[in-house]
């Protein structure tokens, strides 16, 4: 059973900007929101700021308090608050990815809003999670090396 979205909308708000394009991680940088602070303040972790952010960008009505009590490792690199996120947290490439790909799975599985975990790529490719951390950590890679700025401006 997939959850209703809050307005009942099926649609992204995210409009004609595609969610792998430089514009959307722009807005994903500039995304100021007062929940998400004191989230974050109360939680005291980057990625789970950045996971929220991401899931706000693509959905302006997600009630992101429910998101981050119902997945409070959303973001994390693994599945859950596992070992991987304290052995791999040193590369922000992997960080990054994890909180995009922890986003977009969970908005497009549960609000049908969004590409899915294949973000990175435009085409279709749904939610196929292995191909999505492939895509999502080349994507990530060519934004660190060809815009190093935006890059540098992601918080997490």
């Amino acid at each position: 059973m997939v959850a209703k979205h809050p307005n009942e909308n099926e649609h992204s708000s995210v409009g004609t900007v595609p969610p792998f394009s430089i514009e959307f991680v722009k807005r994903c940088c500039s995304c100021t929101n007062s929940d998400i602070e004191k989230i974050s303040e109360a939680k005291n972790d980057s990625q789970h700021t950045l996971f929220l952010t991401v899931c706000r960008t693509l959905e302006p009505n997600v009630n992101v308090y429910t998101v981050s009590n119902l997945y409070p490792d959303g973001g994390k690199i693994g599945i859950g608050n596992s070992y991987l996120n304290v052995l791999l947290k040193f590369s922000k490439i992997l960080r990054v990815h994890a909180a995009f790909h922890d986003a977009f799975g969970l908005m497009s599985s549960t609000f049908k809003v969004g590409p899915g975990f294949c973000y990175g790529v435009s085409g279709g490719l749904g939610d196929f999670f292995a191909f999505g951390h492939a895509t999502g950590i080349l994507y990530w890679t060519m934004i660190s090396v060809f815009n190093k700025n935006l890059f540098n401006r992601i918080i997490v």
